[in-house]
């Protein structure tokens, strides 16, 4: 009889034992889980970006840019990671231990803010691959900036916030015409692929509303040209005022995106955003929207039929910009626009230009009020 005893104690206290630890390795597992996602973020598989840069700054391939997202998003990118801690919680939800719930409730959450945040990285990378341009040192340069820009709208840290790009000193040049669409549009898009160059089309949303203009909207998306909002009156007194304004900017993007499913950030306002008071280009900036002016005028509007005096203009001006320095070139789309933009392509190419096209869902920068930031 005793060594029954002795038996079934034996047997019950390897059991109590047995549950313990089965307990303890369940609590490891999601301290293990925890401490995974907190150690392997995004923040700090973005040095990865950093180190691929520097190996291939010199080489600029054509594959480097890919095996950099292939790389970061197969680290990160584990949507198992969310149904194992769910799982795990349906299985130890009986458990009656409630800080080991809340560390499984800790995972899920973490995993699920990571996912998004990974969504939302694969968004950014597809976006730059859809519309960047033919020249890979331009490339690289706005892959940096963009994915600055990325930190910066996720709050990083200061330190992973780079202040100054370091963009192997090169020069960068973006064409823009500003009032259409019109009838010479189609023209400049039809030069601009000559050249393998995107450039970046201001449209008017009264221009925009005609049915003479669709095909010319359709032709500009079909080619991969660029489209930014240059307000839907032009009216420099009612864009000056925010809810004038911010309610032709709504009224524009809903136009692109219902009828030609296209989504753009990108704002011009008539005139230049001096006509518009330093609260409200705070509000549009921390909106989402990216404003640009320009710092290469080709006064065609002037000169709308001569072409010679839009070139000499323009060449002066190009040559003029004495420091390092981004050229925003403004052209409008008049004949003499027409007859001058290949001679500015060539003078810039001459120049050591590169010339790169804005993205209209992500860009790196604003430049008003001859500032870039």
């Amino acid at each position: 009889m005793k060594k029954k005893v002795v038996i079934v104690c034996i047997i019950y206290f390897s059991l109590i034992f047995f549950l313990s630890q089965i307990k303890f390795d369940n609590t490891t597992l999601i301290q293990k889980q925890i401490e995974f996602e907190n150690n392997v973020s995004i923040n700090n598989e973005l040095l990865l970006f950093n180190k691929t840069i520097n190996e291939n700054s010199k080489k600029f391939s054509n594959d480097f840019i890919d095996i950099y997202s292939n790389q970061l998003l197969s680290k990160n990118s584990n949507p198992n990671l969310i149904n194992k801690s769910e799982a795990l919680k349906l299985k130890l939800e009986n458990i009656d231990d409630i800080s080991l719930a809340k560390k499984i409730d800790k995972v899920i959450d973490i995993n699920q803010k990571k996912q998004k945040e990974i969504n939302n990285f694969k968004s950014l990378i597809y976006s730059f691959k859809k519309y960047k341009g033919n020249d890979e040192k331009a490339n690289f340069v706005q892959i940096q900036y963009i994915i600055n820009d990325y930190r910066k709208r996720n709050n990083y840290s200061k330190s992973m916030v780079v202040n100054n790009i370091e963009n192997e000193k090169i020069k960068l040049a973006y064409l823009t015409f500003d009032d259409g669409p019109s009838a010479n549009t189609k023209k400049i898009v039809d030069i601009l692929n000559k050249n393998n160059l995107k450039g970046t089309f201001f449209f008017v949303g009264l221009e925009m509303n005609k049915k003479k203009n669709e095909n010319v909207i359709r032709y500009v998306i079909e080619n991969n040209q660029v489209i930014g909002m240059h307000g839907y009156s032009h009216d420099y007194v009612k864009t000056r005022k925010r809810d004038k304004f911010k309610k032709e900017l709504f009224n524009m993007k809903n136009i692109l995106k219902n009828k030609y499913n296209y989504t753009t950030n990108l704002v011009r306002s008539p005139y230049g955003s001096f006509t518009l008071k330093n609260k409200d280009i705070k509000y549009y900036l921390e909106n989402g929207y990216y404003l640009w002016d320009w710092n290469v005028d080709t006064l065609d509007w002037e000169d709308k039929r001569k072409p010679n005096k839009v070139k000499n203009k323009t060449r002066k001006q190009i040559i003029n910009i004495k420091k390092k320095k981004d050229i925003v070139v403004l052209y409008h789309e008049y004949p003499s626009a027409l007859d001058s933009l290949q001679s500015t392509i060539d003078l810039l190419k001459q120049n050591n230009y590169h010339i790169i096209n804005m993205n209209p869902e992500i860009f790196y920068s604003n430049y008003f009020n001859d500032i870039v930031e």
